[in-house]
């Protein structure tokens, strides 16, 4: 085995990095662009959102009708 078929052996803090960087030039191009919003998940997660914070606003509005 000559000592260009050795394997480099890197340091755990390296191989880290290497991913970290690999991952970060994966996704830069991507930066800052939100996805579409979708407008019937969106109308969803605003009903639940006032129902759980408003229901007993309601209840007594209710009432008094």
């Amino acid at each position: 085995m000559s000592a260009s078929d050795e394997i480099v052996k890197h340091s755990v803090h390296t191989l880290v990095f290497r991913s970290q960087k690999r991952t970060h030039d994966m996704f830069i191009s991507d930066q800052g662009n939100l996805p579409a919003v979708d407008s019937v998940t969106n109308k969803v997660w605003k009903s639940i959102k006032a129902r759980s914070i408003y229901q007993h606003l309601v209840e007594k509005v209710d009432r008094y009708i």
